[in-house]
């Protein structure tokens, strides 16, 4: 944090001494700035009333970092807000002042929530571009500012400067790409694992000494002498398999088999042996790229990450040579014959506590921040010397306290020597277990328990024989219900629960058992043990003298050896009965608060009215209805996901990933579907799709005040977490199979988002499903992929025909009983006939049950409704009718009046990012209803949700809280639009908006929805003037973003088709600019209609220069892409798509995409081995060459899987077309021995390669610029 707090005040130093030299006011105001200079008109309206006061009043070291960042930005003669120049890929000084600005903004402010490695990272790209800033100004002003420098450099920890400057470029490119600096770590831990485990299995196959017929353990047997020792149990299961291939097989046992099967040089001399030989190479790639370090050192150190994968390569290389001189095999020959995907990958890669695909191993501790790192007392009370075989598959040898603590198992273990003497005490005391077999204590035991009764119940555990002597009506002892049990003292009754006490005390909290505590604990039990026998033999006048002196001898004799396996295997037992434990609580408290207290959570009616008894029971277990899942990276699939699916698929669906993100538009039933997982979970019988749930922890992230799953959980299920220390929570939440669900990320408070972040590290193998609006999508992923996780993401399109219908007969059913066939059959006809118009309504689950509740209150009102903001329109204006009615009102205007009051609240609270009222809310609210002479309450009760538990936010017992977001949003839009109709006050200044800036951006993100509704609001009361729609249009596309494309879009299109003012205003957007020349992630279908509604241009083809659009994005939205090609095409443009593959289904729909479009450059962006191999076995080699992008962190490991993936496909003369002035030789020559042709040339783009399957020269260069013209292209 000091670190930290030194870079920032760098930050401000910097940026105020390149005002102090690039700053064009001289002195002079905001205004006398605008008017002198004529400088477009939004500046003006940049700088708000304070700062325009500051400037001309305080010096500048006295301005914030904002103010210092606007004046740079719009009063200091740099490149306008539109121009590329700003933008992050490019090496200009505006976009090393936005970077840090951004940088300083969204990461460095919020340090303390930042993984520390993350943070330093981000720290060093700061100081780097802080430098670069320094030197673009010396450079123009011609200043020496070398003082600053310094400082500046000596928050930079040890790295080249040629390193940084390299780093800094790479860095600024990845920005804007796909490959975050994250995901290329993550890309290269997986082909890593990849490579190694391919090599491993090739060699095995190639220099095994097995005989034609005998399988591995069959060689095994004869040949080696330590099998048990070297293999764990596991592993000698899988060899036991006769079918069992290499390729199955994990990582860790393929090298085992390397040392033991092929006949190389004794496995203990590996690590010793000359550099350059088998043996070292084998060793290296096993010990050095196979261990934790691959994610937290030198992966993740750029300045030593490329000679680190290089070096792998050049061991992979060692092994393919040397193994081909074995063989006498050429290198082309091994690479056809090497596996293609493991099918134990996942397996291998856990072996490594590595991230997979599926599920992820939790990182270790020395990766974790130190307040991140989990705590786990039983990994620290079970060492790894015990539990976890070492790499070479040997056992640790263990320590004394260790093997103390596995002399007390003997003593304690199921069928131990405790065991022995409480069944004898149970059978003097006559213990009848018929009787308990048939009475209602049987539900006292589990059905395991009750099966082992009818054997022998020496082979039982303490436990269970603690729960038959004090349930299974033996004489002499006392009711179940008795103190005596628990009260401390010298009877029979507690002399049986310390010995289930120390039983447990050995499983939950002994770490190590030095030899005096050994006997101490030996004694004790034995005293225990004797007082308990003389006490039984007291009680039923038998002698028991020869029990006692047998359990003395024995304990006496007691052995320093064991059997590990029993050992581990009660441990387990011991465990597992603490967590069924609290999962059991953890269910009966969740049923309890579900059926009793949290009403809320099986309420799904969207409005509150309270005079309609009837909406009460709009509950969700009575109109649940799926919406269609699908997946969110495949166009054109035809593969859907219900809810069953996703929590028990069936063996013909695909796997759902361990991190699910469900991401949805407002209203789409993302709630709705966590409310009813939760309600079949808490039914008397949980649903059978949650067999393999355990337990579920639900995270509504709008109420979240805990930021740590420790504290949310004892606050959320005290009684099953309060008197659990907060060390033991985590460690007993590893077993059990827990779902997480997060509801509304985008919703999230400070808190919610450290909990959503301390889940991801601290429940790695539980299942997560967490739910957001579109545009959070990107930051889940970014979190997802730093804490070593993969994710799969889905999309809720909305209802199909026959779930609107069941959707629609349900919420009728309850609402009108007898009639809901006919009335609901009249308004399905009704949607039938219109649907076309109603699409926008009836596809969202909460706006279409908003529109048939109107329908039952007046089927008219309902048929002039269109839109969302009809809607909310006609459904407040109804509860307002209604509430007069009932209140015998005649003045309409006073009730409306108090909405306003509640949109200004619902304003303020939204700059709050708050859903709830506060207690000044409330009493605001009442106070207005008191001064307008209307009934408040009622009018609460009408508009606003009451939550009456007791919340998670407050002390309060009644909070008062929207709906929904949209009921928030429509509420805010009201009370503007009020204002801007009658004080005729800007759109812009309401929202407080000045023009430019990151954090105004992402407001204005965040803000559309209510911007939305405002200009639907101003044109139903027919106030929508050109003026208007100019300032909104102008508010809306102040950047060219892809949400802002896509808003306008959706706010203007039908209201441009109605009114010629609206399309006016929208030709007059954009005058004189040129839309972006890069163009990442924005909807081609928004591009397209700003394109073809506004005056924004297109750069065109000059004689002089080419210019070109790049358009990029994932495969689904490629293929929405062409109609925008042509019209592109038509404007004389030329456009490059790149298209980043997430999955092989979509790669011959991409091909046939490339077809019609043959005027197109299409660059492929790959970061996955398997997905090379399957484009390159699909490409159209003899119509087109392929171009890849391959990002620089990635090159290395992905140059080795696109040379398999060539050389697999059995293709021959290829040519590969490359710019990298400094590629590595050993690419180079790797290609060359392998009958690749490497070829440098200039214009092909950097981080691009250009491959050919033919003997063609290089095609020809058509312009100056970067892209290549295929001859063979059509």
């Amino acid at each position: 944090m000091d670190r930290n707090s030194s870079i920032s005040d760098s930050i401000v130093q910097t940026f105020q001494v390149a005002c102090s030299h690039l700053s064009r006011l001289n002195g002079r105001s905001i205004d006398e700035y605008c008017e002198q200079e004529n400088v477009k008109r939004y500046i003006f309206n940049v700088f708000n009333p304070t700062e325009k006061k500051v400037i001309i009043s305080q010096p500048q070291e006295e301005w914030n970092l904002s103010l210092l960042y606007k004046v740079l930005r719009y009063a200091s003669g740099l490149a306008s807000r539109e121009d590329p120049a700003w933008n992050l890929e490019n090496n200009t000084l505006e976009s090393c002042i936005k970077f840090v600005y951004t940088e300083y903004k969204d990461r460095i402010s919020e340090a303390a929530r930042c993984p520390d490695q993350v943070l330093n990272d981000r720290l060093d790209l700061v100081l780097i571009y802080l430098g670069q800033i320094l030197t673009f100004v010396e450079c123009q002003k011609n200043v020496d500012l070398s003082a600053l420098k310094k400082i500046v450099q000596k928050n930079t920890r040890n790295k080249s400067p040629s390193y940084q400057l390299q780093h800094s470029q790479e860095k600024c490119h990845n920005l804007t790409s796909p490959f975050l600096l994250a995901d290329q770590d993550y890309v290269n831990v997986i082909l890593a694992q990849k490579i190694r485990h391919r090599v491993f299995v090739m060699a095995f196959k190639n220099l095994n000494c097995l005989k034609q017929h005998q399988t591995v353990s069959d060689y095994l047997r004869k040949n080696c002498k330590y099998q048990n020792r070297i293999f764990t149990p596991k592993e000698n299961h899988l060899l036991q398999n006769e079918n069992i291939t290499p390729e199955n097989m994990p990582i860790v046992l393929v090298y085992k088999l390397l040392r033991k099967v092929c006949g190389l040089e004794d496995h203990t001399q590996w690590a010793t042996s000359d550099y350059g030989t088998l043996e070292n190479s084998l060793h290296s790639l096993y010990e050095k790229y196979g261990t934790i370090a691959l994610m937290k050192g030198e992966v993740r150190n750029p300045q030593y990450k490329n000679a680190w994968l290089l070096d792998m390569g050049s061991h992979v290389e060692t092994v393919m040579k040397i193994i081909g001189d074995k063989t006498e095999k050429s290198q082309r020959e091994l690479i056809v014959d090497m596996p293609e995907e493991s099918q134990y990958l996942e397996e291998s890669l856990e072996s490594l506590s590595l991230p997979t695909f599926r599920r992820c191993s939790p990182p270790l501790p020395s990766q974790l921040p130190e307040k991140m790192k989990p705590k786990h007392p039983f990994v620290h009370k079970c060492s790894n010397s015990l539990f976890s075989s070492s790499d070479s598959g040997t056992q640790s040898p263990l320590t004394p306290e260790e093997m103390n603590i596995a002399s007390l198992h003997k003593i304690l273990r199921p069928g131990g020597i405790a065991v022995g003497i409480l069944c004898t005490i149970f059978s003097k005391l006559n213990g009848d277990i018929n009787t308990l077999l048939s009475g209602t204590r049987k539900k006292i035991f589990t059905s395991k328990e009750r099966q082992q009764m009818s054997g022998d119940l020496k082979d039982t555990d303490i436990t269970f024989m603690f729960k038959l002597l004090r349930f299974g009506g033996c004489q002499h002892l006392d009711g179940v219900t008795d103190a005596i049990w628990i009260t401390k003292g010298d009877s029979l009754e507690y002399t049986f629960t310390c010995i289930k006490n120390i039983r447990n005390k050995f499983a939950h909290e002994t770490t190590v058992l030095p030899r005096d505590v050994l006997e101490a604990e030996i004694s004790n039990i034995e005293n225990l043990l004797e007082n308990a026998l003389r006490k039984t033999g007291e009680m039923t006048k038998c002698n028991l003298q020869k029990e006692i002196d047998d359990m003395k001898e024995q304990l006496r004799l007691l052995p320093r050896s064991f059997d590990l396996q029993s050992y581990e295997a009660y441990v387990k037992d011991i465990r597992d009965e603490l967590s069924n434990k609290m999962v059991v609580c953890a269910q009966k408290e969740q049923q309890y608060k579900y059926r009793y207290k949290q009403s809320n959570m099986l309420n799904s009616c969207p409005v509150t009215w309270t005079d309609n008894s009837q909406h009460g029971k709009i509950t969700i277990d009575k109109i649940y209805v799926d919406v269609e899942i699908m997946d969110a990276n495949e166009a054109g699939t035809t593969q859907k996901y219900s809810l069953m699916d996703l929590l028990d698929p069936h063996d013909d669906q695909p796997t759902v990933s361990g991190v699910t993100v469900i991401q949805g538009v407002a209203g789409i039933g993302k709630t709705s579907l966590c409310k009813y997982i939760i309600h079949l979970y808490c039914l008397e019988e949980p649903h059978p799709s949650l067999k393999d749930i355990d337990m579920i922890i639900h995270i509504p992230c709008r109420y979240v005040t805990a930021s740590t799953i420790v504290s949310f959980l004892k606050s959320t299920l005290p009684e099953t977490f309060g008197n659990i220390d907060d060390n033991d929570i985590m460690p007993m939440l590893q077993d059990p199979r827990v779902l997480v669900l997060v509801d509304g990320y985008e919703e999230a408070t400070q808190e919610a988002k450290a909990l959503w972040v301390d889940v991801l590290y601290s429940l790695p193998d539980s299942r997560i499903i967490v739910t957001c609006r579109p545009q959070w999508v990107p930051k889940l992923v970014s979190k997802i992929r730093n804490a070593g996780s993969s994710c799969q993401i889905l999309k809720m399109v909305g209802f199909s025909k026959e779930g609107r219908s069941k959707f629609v007969k349900n919420l009728f059913e309850v609402m009108v009983g007898m009639k809901s066939e006919q009335m609901s059959s009249n308004f399905l006809r009704y949607m039938e006939e219109l649907e076309d118009q109603l699409n926008a309504l009836t596809r969202l689950p909460l706006t279409l049950a908003l529109l048939a509740l109107l329908w039952i209150e007046d089927s008219n009102k309902a048929k002039e409704t269109k839109t969302v903001t009809q809607l909310y329109k006609k459904l407040t204006y109804f509860m307002l009718k209604r509430l007069e009615s009932d209140e015998n009102a005649d003045d309409h205007d006073p009730y409306w009046k108090w909405v306003i009051a509640l949109g200004s609240v619902a304003w303020e609270n939204m700059n709050k990012n708050k859903l709830h009222l506060s207690d000044a809310d409330v009493r605001k609210l009442k106070y207005k209803g008191e001064d307008l002479n209307v009934n408040g309450p009622k009018l609460f009760s009408s508009l606003l949700h009451c939550e009456t538990d007791m919340s998670l936010l407050t002390d309060s017992s009644e909070i008062w809280t929207f709906k929904h977001n949209y009921q928030q949003e429509y509420f805010s839009a009201e009370y503007i639009t009020d204002v801007m109709i009658k004080s005729e006050r800007p759109l812009q200044e309401i929202l407080g908006f000045c023009g430019g800036g990151g954090d105004e951006e992402k407001r204005l993100q965040r803000l559309t929805p209510v911007i939305e509704f405002v200009s639907d609001l101003l044109y139903y009361n027919e106030m929508m003037s050109e003026v208007r729609a100019a300032e909104i249009l102008d508010i809306i596309l102040t950047v060219q973003a892809p949400w802002s494309f896509t808003a306008a879009r959706k706010m203007f299109q039908q209201l441009a088709l109605e009114s010629p003012k609206v399309r006016q205003s929208l030709r007059n957007m954009f005058t004189g600019q040129k839309l972006a020349e890069s163009l990442e992630g924005y909807d081609p279908e928004s591009v397209e209609w700003i394109l073809e509604q506004t005056s924004l241009e297109v750069p065109k083809i000059s004689f002089e220069e080419s210019c070109f659009i790049h358009l990029k994005n994932s495969t689904s939205e490629v293929l929405k892409m062409g109609p925008l090609l042509k019209l592109l095409a038509t404007k004389n443009c030329k456009v490059e798509v790149s298209i980043l593959l997430e999955s092989a289904a979509n790669m011959s729909k991409i091909v046939d995409f490339m077809h019609k479009n043959e005027n197109v450059y299409f660059v492929m962006v790959v970061w996955h081995s398997d997905l090379m191999t399957g484009l390159i076995n699909v490409w159209p080699w003899s119509e087109r060459y392929l171009r890849l992008y391959i990002p620089q962190g990635v090159l290395p490991l992905l140059w080795w899987e696109l040379e398999v993936g060539l050389i697999s496909a059995n293709m021959t003369h290829i040519t590969i077309y490359h710019s990298h002035m400094e590629l590595p030789n050993i690419l180079k020559n790797r290609s060359e021995s392998l009958g690749v042709s490497f070829s440098y040339v200039s214009e092909v783009p950097v981080s691009q390669l250009l491959i050919s399957n033919s003997c063609d020269v290089f095609p020809t260069i058509e312009t100056k610029n970067i892209l290549v013209v295929n001859s063979q292209q059509k």
